[in-house]
């Protein structure tokens, strides 16, 4: 199934091999959902959806990106903070913004979800699916050029 079909309209992306998304898969131990490997096959290594540019992005930083959000939470956990994110992928960080999807077996095309750090932590949903969202970034793009 095809979640995301943006392949005519991504100029400037350059996306991952699938080989390189299944090297991480593996890595971690599970699979990704479909609607995340399309993202990572047509923007994992430069992308156009971000106007603003990104700390970390795709397929190269998600092993880096997941190691900082479960430090994050480890660090709020020692505070007091009660956070249990589950098994997720973030897939996007800008400034103190982590965007990620949690991994939910059969879904595949979850949630987007941002964790935000500060003085205390914020966890929001942005949209009910990856999908959606990368449409609407695709949207906002478009309106603003």
């Amino acid at each position: 199934m095809i979640y995301i079909n943006l392949k005519d309209k991504l100029f400037n992306s350059k996306g991952s091999s699938l080989e390189k998304i299944m090297n991480i898969e593996n890595l971690l131990g599970f699979k990704f959902p479909i609607a995340l490997k399309e993202y990572l096959l047509l923007t994992g290594n430069e992308n156009t959806l971000y106007e603003w540019g990104c700390d970390y992005h795709g397929t190269k930083d998600l092993i880096t990106m997941r190691n900082l959000i479960y430090e994050d939470i480890s660090w709020y956990k020692e505070k007091g903070f009660s956070i249990e994110l589950g098994n997720i992928i973030p897939f996007f960080q800008f400034q103190d913004t982590f965007i990620y999807v949690t991994i939910e077996e059969g879904n595949e095309n979850p949630p987007i979800y941002g964790f935000d750090i500060g003085d205390e932590p914020t966890i929001r949903k942005i949209n009910e699916t990856l999908s959606d969202y990368i449409y609407k970034r695709f949207e906002d793009i478009k309106l603003n050029e």
